[in-house]
């Protein structure tokens, strides 16, 4: 691999050297940034010489050297995208380039890209590409079909699709090497009233974006249609996204429904923000789920995240006929074997956690800006609990495996500890636990005021194993230890 790599480096010295001397290069007013990527392709190919003749075989060595070839693979990217602008502003030799028009690694702060990108082939990574705007001068646009001759994709993160014209089918499905995949709508495109018409094109243009099953990492960011696209529906999204490892759906705010997303094999990691049009969560988000004990749903899913679901009333795992009829030892365990955390921030509507939560092996659960939400409860293997601005929240209780909980509450009109809280450490008290169990409060400087020795609180915090509180920008503090004893604070009488 390092010989291989030690001569593409060489090449691409050479290549540097001479594209600094073209008239493309001069027009963009580049040719400094080029001469000290030179400097750094040569120093890469003196490392990579050295590591080919100690053979190094260790296994961090080599995924080093793996970045080094996606570092190559970009540079020899920018060259051909410097190539490509310049010519464009050959056009026209009076006009000065604009600093935002130079390419750059990993971004492209480009107005538009012309046509003919396409006939870059050997392109592996475009991150930025913008469909149908023009230049300055008129010139047209690049479209989704400049995509079709790019067969050694493997990152490409596009923008502006609701702009796209013309047929796009095929573009995504023969790129057998892209690994992540980014389709992006213009944000803020649908903060007025969007016409049914510009929805449902979006959704036809989303429709014919079928990406290759090879794909690891998928983003969908401010996509505006009533539904999501067909290749991700209930018959065709186990196929479709069949080695698929990270998936994130930002803004998708006209979409009701979520897709079916419990079969899929490979997804560890999923995050939805701002689907403000789902009110509802059901069963069916676990895809083709049909109770039978040998099927499992979500099987390497590890993070789960919910961002700003601002409608989001209800979330059920199992239907209200399996939990009644089901005795709660009988239940095999089906949902979500390998998860490692739930994050729920910023859903105000939210009344509950779903029933059948209690039948998943989760150590970790955040919950933020819940407003509605009253209970969190029968979970026994849960670890770790943030609860942060929930004010409804009445009850936290049979939470047997509890290590760490954080309680974070600024509101300055709440001088003391929440009831839910006082409730939560009066049940401690009542059953033999171990040490390792630690309360992490932020809250106001009187709630914080009346958890000093010898103040209301103090009888609660002095049976926690260890506390630690804040109050004031934590400015103010109090941290305590039950054994070996250790009480520390600044806080004064005249605080």
């Amino acid at each position: 691999m390092t010989m291989i790599l030690d001569a593409f480096a060489e090449t691409l010295v050479d290549r540097l050297a001479n594209v600094m001397e073209e008239k493309v290069i001069m027009v963009l007013g580049v040719k400094t940034e080029l001469q000290k990527l030179r400097r750094r392709m040569v120093r890469i190919g003196n490392v990579l010489k050295d590591a080919e003749k100690r053979r190094i075989q260790d296994e961090t060595v080599k995924g080093w050297v793996d970045e080094l070839k996606d570092v190559m693979y970009e540079a020899d990217d920018i060259i051909d995208l410097c190539m490509i602008q310049g010519a464009g502003l050959l056009q026209d030799d009076h006009s000065p380039p604009k600093s935002s028009s130079c390419p750059r690694v990993n971004e492209t702060p480009l107005n538009y890209v012309p046509k003919g990108i396409g006939k870059l082939e050997h392109l592996h990574h475009v991150d930025g590409l913008i469909i149908g705007n023009s230049g300055d001068d008129g010139e047209e646009g690049c479209n989704l079909e400049e995509l079709q001759m790019l067969e050694k994709l493997s990152f490409l993160y596009v923008e502006n699709l609701e702009k796209s014209s013309g047929k796009s089918s095929l573009v995504l499905s023969s790129k057998i090497h892209l690994r992540e995949l980014g389709l992006y709508c213009t944000p803020n495109y649908t903060d007025e009233h969007i016409q049914q018409q510009e929805m449902d094109k979006i959704v036809q243009i989303f429709d014919e974006l079928r990406p290759s099953p090879c794909l690891e990492d998928l983003t969908i960011d401010n996509f505006f249609g009533g539904r999501y696209p067909q290749w991700m529906s209930s018959t065709s999204i186990t196929t479709a996204l069949q080695e698929l490892i990270y998936l994130k759906l930002i803004n998708c705010s006209n979409c009701p429904d979520l897709p079916q997303l419990g079969q899929l094999p490979q997804l560890k990691y999923l995050m939805m923000e701002g689907a403000t049009a789902v009110v509802s969560i059901g069963p069916e988000f676990l895809g083709n789920y049909n109770g039978e004990p040998t099927e499992i749903v979500f099987p390497k899913l590890e993070i789960l995240l919910f961002y700003n679901m601002s409608n989001w009333e209800e979330w059920s795992l199992i239907s209200g006929e399996e939990e009644d009829n089901e005795p709660e030892s009988s239940k095999p365990l089906m949902f979500f074997p390998r998860l490692n955390r739930i994050v729920i921030e910023g859903c105000p509507k939210l009344k509950s956690l779903p029933s059948g939560l209690n039948r998943v092996n989760l150590p970790q659960l955040f919950i933020r800006e819940a407003h509605s939400l009253s209970r969190v409860s029968h979970l026994p293997v849960l670890k770790e609990l943030e609860v942060d601005d929930c004010p409804m929240l009445e009850y936290v209780e049979k939470l047997d495996s509890l290590q760490s909980l954080k309680v974070i509450d600024y509101e300055e009109d709440n001088t003391s500890l929440s009831q839910w809280l006082i409730s939560f450490l009066q049940q401690r008290e009542e059953k033999p636990h171990d040490d390792l169990f630690q309360l992490h409060l932020e809250c106001s400087a009187q709630t914080l005021k009346g958890c000093l020795k010898g103040r209301p609180h103090w009888s609660f915090i002095q049976q926690v194993p260890r506390f630690i509180g804040y109050a004031d920008d934590q400015h103010l503090y109090m941290k305590y230890t039950k054994e070996p004893y250790y009480y520390e604070t600044n806080i004064t009488d005249e605080d």
